[in-house]
């Protein structure tokens, strides 16, 4: 029929019929799989034997078999079934058309065999062609000249000779090599664009190359080479591709300390940009660390996530942003922390000191208030099913009273007698001396001992002791009693606190005495820590060293004649125990009551075992009678040096600092300590008699 085509593979001579169309097209034999172009129709081709009733067959690229009817219409066909040109019908379909008479049956042939040859032939054709159009043999534009054999295989047994192949036939057959490579894969799709080949066929081929540049690991492709072929795939609108590409040079210098260019145009074709990361967290540490700026550690939270969701730095625009915002957040806050730096700087210290707090142990073991008053920080532990107002309800005095004590230290001591901090022992300089004080108040006994033992503190008796003086840290820990007697205990403790932390030889007293002078290291704390206290509203207002003169009225009264009570026992002693030069010189309480009672013996109505009795009740160890004695004489001796006025303003109190700050330098010995008295009053006889007058008087009603 001259609407067909009929030829033979010529390799394997395996038959084929199609339709005209179909002329000049190439598909691969289902047989050999050799490379066969449709012939032209008015070329001869290799006989075939196809049955006389075998209708005309069409193949096209990827579509089913179809049939060509008189209508000009194409009805799809299954090409496992016979049909018959002159019934019209499937082959066992029992149906009539309406009207139409039922055709005659025809004569039984005398042999059944060709009929059957036939057949086979016919489904085989058939059942070729369909397969040969699903998988696509027939491929390509439909040729619109005349068709031309294809020689490349040489001729075939019935002396036709073959076409040679085409440029898309040679790119294809390349690009289907076992040899083939990366780089020539990018080579061989430069090929197919300049061939002008389909658009299929193209991204076929540069998916190869982009499979194959990654099963190679880039093998003898560099950098820029890579992106190049990236980026004239994504101007092909194949931009996954691309994309691939782009991360696989990326991920080539994944932690490499060295970031040559390719890795920023890379990250660039990825539409990243480079975040200094490490700068801002940085920076976000450093407001953190402040502890004054609220927020913060929320900021460096969220800046460590979108450095975690970069890639090596480089992030997408959003997280670009977003980082840009936080930098200028960050920015503020710094901003604000050299403002108070410059203002108000222990806000700045006291912030970094509290952060280090709620770090340690003793945070978490418990839970603190915290009141902040320049130079002191002082925790306050709360109680069990204590609300924090509760807690600083109770603590409030106590608060109050160390914050009044504080400064009152400061100005009767530190600055009129010049001294230096010495605590905490890990600071040197400027920076020990703008440390914050710090005093932890506890109120659990056994969270006090916790804390020791968490710091590795040795050396004190938790079981009795109830303070300790951490002197690399500067703080002072200490248990807080309930009530009056716990506030007045605090600031005993306070006052030699206090001493320490400014103590020039801090260091050493640990091992020795605050101070060499006897009357002044046992009575001292206690005579400056002895306060009034008023109330003021909600507050309280605190004096030290308050001027108790119940203590000189005592000494009065010894001083007068002789006597003894209705019991028996001795009421005054005939006149002074001690003189104001007596209790410079002493050395120890032996010394006290070797003075005593030199001087005592001297007044008349004491008989010898009065004397008798009374020394050793004094030098019994688990005797009261030495206390009972020696601190009236004690306790007047420091007021008298501290209060004692003339002319309206205290005469001897700067001549006592002066005293005290020799004995703190260390230039007072248990030998020289009335010399060094004698020199820091500047005192002859005639002054010693003056003072020693001064101080008879002192002890009146």
């Amino acid at each position: 029929m001259a609407d067909v085509i009929t030829f033979s593979c010529p390799q394997c001579e395996m038959p084929y019929r199609v339709a005209v169309a179909n002329a000049g097209r190439n598909f691969v034999c289902k047989n050999c799989n050799t490379s066969v172009r449709v012939p032209d129709q008015n070329r001869p081709s290799a006989p075939v034997i196809m049955p006389a009733a075998e209708p005309e067959v069409l193949m096209d690229q990827g579509a089913q078999v179809i049939r060509k009817t008189d209508s000009a219409r194409r009805a799809s066909v299954d090409p496992t079934r016979m049909i018959t040109r002159n019934s019209g019908r499937l082959l066992g379909a029992t149906a009539t058309p309406a009207g139409t008479a039922p055709a005659a049956p025809a004569a039984a042939p005398k042999s059944k065999m060709p009929l059957i040859v036939a057949v086979a032939v016919v489904v085989a054709l058939v059942a070729g062609v369909g397969i040969a159009a699903a998988l696509g043999a027939f491929s390509g534009p439909p040729a619109t000249g005349p068709a031309v054999a294809d020689n490349s295989h040489g001729n075939s047994p019935g002396g036709q000779p073959k076409a040679e192949p085409t440029e898309r036939e040679k790119i294809l057959a390349e690009s289907a090599s076992p040899a083939r490579t990366g780089p020539g894969l990018i080579k061989l799709y430069t090929r197919a664009l300049d061939a002008k080949l389909g658009a299929l066929d193209v991204a076929a081929i540069a998916r190869d190359a982009v499979d194959r540049i990654h099963s190679e690991n880039g093998q003898d492709l560099d950098d820029n080479a890579i992106l190049d072929f990236g980026e004239q795939l994504q101007a092909r609108e194949m931009g996954g591709e691309a994309q691939r590409l782009y991360l696989f040079v990326a991920r080539r210098h994944k932690d490499k300390t060295d970031s040559p260019p390719s890795l920023a145009r890379a990250q660039k074709l990825r539409k990243l940009e480079k975040v200094d990361f490490a700068a801002l967290l940085a920076m976000a540490d450093e407001v953190v660390l402040s502890g004054l700026a609220e927020g913060a550690d929320t900021l460096r939270t969220e800046l460590a996530k979108l450095q975690q969701e970069s890639d090596n730095g480089w992030a997408t625009s959003l997280a670009v942003t977003r980082a840009g915002e936080i930098e200028a957040e960050l920015k503020k806050h710094q901003a604000e922390i050299e403002r108070i730096g410059r203002e108000e700087p222990f806000r700045v210290v006291a912030a970094s000191a509290i952060r280090q707090f709620k770090a340690q142990k003793a945070a978490t073991r418990s839970s603190w208030g915290i009141e902040v008053h320049e130079p002191l920080i002082i925790y306050y532990e709360r109680g069990k099913n204590e609300t924090d107002t509760t807690a600083r309800n109770r603590c409030w005095p106590a608060i109050q009273g160390l914050n009044q004590f504080i400064e009152f230290f400061r100005t009767e001591w530190v600055q009129p007698m010049g001294l230096a901090r010495s605590l905490p022992t890990d600071l040197e300089g400027t920076e020990r001396e703008s440390a914050p004080v710090e005093i932890l108040l506890f109120e659990e006994r056994q969270n006090w001992r916790a804390y020791l033992s968490d710091n590795r503190i040795t050396g004190v008796d938790s079981t009795r002791e109830s303070m300790h003086i951490d002197q690399p840290r500067g703080r002072l820990t200490t248990l807080l009693d309930q009530g009056e007697v716990g506030v007045v205990g605090l600031m005993t403790t306070m006052t030699a606190y206090c001493i320490e932390v400014w103590h020039p030889r801090a260091k050493e007293t640990r091992k020795l005495p605050s101070f060499k002078t006897y009357a002044v290291e046992t009575i001292l704390s206690a005579a400056m820590s002895l306060c009034l206290r008023t109330p003021n509203g909600n507050d309280t207002d605190f004096t030290f060293w308050y001027p108790d003169r119940r203590w000189v009225r005592i000494l009065h009264k010894w001083r007068q004649p002789f006597a003894v009570d209705a019991a028996g026992s001795i009421d005054s002693f005939g006149g002074p125990g001690l003189r104001l030069k007596d209790i410079v010189s002493l050395k120890d309480a032996n010394d006290f009551t070797d003075r005593f009672m030199a001087n005592v013996k001297k007044y008349t109505g004491w008989t010898k075992a009065q004397s008798d009795g009374v020394e050793q009740g004094l030098r019994d160890p688990g005797g009261r009678l030495l206390g009972q004695i020696m601190v009236p004489y004690l306790r007047a001796f420091a007021m008298f040096l501290w209060h004692f006025e003339k002319d309206g303003k205290p005469r001897y109190r700067d001549a006592f600092r002066r005293f005290l700050l020799l004995d703190l330098q260390g230039k007072v010995t248990a030998d020289n300590q009335l010399e060094k008295f004698t020199e820091a009053f500047g005192l002859d006889d005639a002054g010693w008699k003056t003072i020693e007058k001064e101080f008879e008087d002192y002890q009146s009603p």
